[in-house]
């Protein structure tokens, strides 16, 4: 299985303006893109794998979120 890797840019959290809603958003952009995410409303860890989170430094306001089985 390849990775997968989805990238969220800081610019859709106005629309999302807790930390609880974000979190929630980010799940659920994470399982549609077919990570093995546990949790419906709080995030309750990933069920198998590794996922790493980082910055893109050539899109400011980019976050990649990398899943690796």
């Amino acid at each position: 299985m390849e990775p997968i890797t989805v990238r969220i840019n800081v610019s859709e959290i106005v629309r999302y303006r807790t930390p609880e809603l974000w979190e929630t958003f980010v799940m659920g952009k994470l399982r549609e893109a077919g990570v093995p995410v546990k949790g419906v409303l709080l995030y309750g860890g990933i069920e198998s794998g590794t996922l790493m989170r980082r910055d893109d430094p050539e899109d400011f306001g980019v976050t990649i979120y990398t899943w690796r089985p």
